[in-house]
């Protein structure tokens, strides 16, 4: 009967493939940020698919049915409508480019009702904000939090604006789009 016991998988390759397949579901299900995770070392180096220092050409190859426009301050940017990552659904995001440093400011809108599941992975990967500041609103109550990483990016979280903005580490000089973008959008 050695051909039966030869022919039957061994423990260690189903094993194997069992965790391949687990580990490939898993990416699936890859949310909107990329980056260090898990509080360690948290960074972040891009929103759904596009990294810091990208080129506006490479994101409208990625996002062809977005549209190029020119944020507050007079910088590029590129904005695209309805996409999602993982729990989360954004009803617009804005990608904005710092000239001679590519893709630096992230200034994303959400649907409020993924604001706590945005919230939860903001915390899952990157740790506990810098600050928090919570609210009662007129319809929920709301949270605003900040996170300052090690490598220079800047996260804002905003659920009564239903607002997420992410800055570069090369993007201060589109740090008053923020603001100017919560007064317009």
């Amino acid at each position: 009967m050695w051909w039966v016991r030869n022919s039957m998988p061994t423990r260690g390759p189903v094993v194997a493939a069992l965790m391949f397949l687990w580990m490939f579901a898993g990416c699936a299900a890859v949310q909107s940020l990329s980056g260090g995770g898990k509080h360690q070392h948290p960074y972040v180096s891009s929103f759904l698919g596009v990294s810091f220092g990208e080129a506006l050409d490479d994101v409208q190859m990625k996002y062809p049915t977005g549209d190029p426009e020119t944020s507050p301050y007079g910088a590029r940017a590129y904005r695209v409508t309805s996409v999602s990552g993982g729990l989360v659904h954004y009803t617009s995001v804005v990608y904005e480019f710092q000239h001679g440093a590519g893709m630096q400011l992230i200034y994303a809108k959400f649907d409020p009702g993924s604001a706590a599941d945005l919230l939860k992975v903001l915390k899952d990967d990157l740790g506990e904000p810098v600050s928090t500041r919570t609210g009662t609103g007129q319809e929920h109550d709301t949270v605003e939090a900040s996170w300052v990483l090690p490598k220079g990016e800047s996260v804002e979280y905003d659920s009564g604006l239903s607002r997420l903005a992410i800055l570069g580490p090369e993007g201060g000089p589109l740090k008053d789009d923020i603001r100017m973008r919560d007064e317009v959008e």
